[in-house]
């Protein structure tokens, strides 16, 4: 399973929760900071176990304030663009 972490830091602590995301490299493949709603996402990957065990990490981290995690799907557009691509060209 994949999934993505959105996480918003208490004022100022952005750099530090970063920092300390990436100490937990078990599940976490990428750390992100971000613009927008969140200020830090993260893609990770492994079992629901395991991936929960990563959230329940996060969270203890000091200047975390939320976080909200979405299982990730991959889609391969590329049939979808071959057949788009032929219907554009014929």
């Amino acid at each position: 399973m994949k999934a993505l972490t959105l996480i918003t830091t208490y004022a100022g602590k952005v750099d530090s929760v970063a920092k300390a995301l990436r100490n937990i490299k078990a599940e976490i493949n990428e750390v992100l900071i971000v613009t927008g709603r969140a200020d830090v996402a993260v893609f990770s990957e492994g079992s629901i176990k395991d991936i929960n065990n990563t959230i329940i990490k996060i969270g203890k981290i000091k200047g975390v304030l939320t976080t909200e995690t979405g299982s990730v799907e991959t889609i391969d557009f590329s049939p979808l663009y071959m057949e788009l691509h032929h219907e554009i060209n014929v």
